[in-house]
């Protein structure tokens, strides 16, 4: 039976070797040569091997998730010194305008980021 068609979609222990180097930002080489196997065959589980494809998707999915709940908390920390930047008046103007042009760009994302957020929902629920 070929390593891709493990019955019920589960992952051999070669599969997850691969699987685990390139969650931790291995190149598919560098995977390939911790699980033993070649570059091609991991290219052969990432196009033909659903369970391979889905694992990697999932575990890439959480690592961004986890790093934006770390940001998330970073934010109050650095909208508070983007405030004392532009609340300091000995602060040079090249400094001063950039911490601006930071707050108001990065405020145009979180509201546009909050309507496509909205949009997607409503259109989610009409398709429901």
């Amino acid at each position: 039976m070929a390593e891709n068609d493990h019955p019920g979609g589960h992952l051999t222990t070669v599969q997850r070797k691969a699987l685990e180097a390139l969650i931790s930002g291995a190149s598919k080489q560098q995977a390939a040569i911790v699980a033993g196997r070649t570059e091609r065959t991991i290219n052969r589980w990432l196009t033909d091997c659903p369970a391979f494809k889905q694992a990697l998707n999932e575990a890439s999915a959480m690592a961004i998730d986890d790093a934006s709940r770390r940001l998330a908390l970073m934010l109050n920390l650095a909208t508070k010194r983007l405030y004392d930047v532009l609340m300091n008046p000995t602060a040079n103007t090249g400094t001063m305008l950039r911490a601006f042009d930071l707050t108001v760009s990065n405020l145009i994302k979180l509201r546009d980021h909050g309507q496509l957020e909205e949009r997607i929902q409503a259109l989610e629920e009409r398709i429901q």
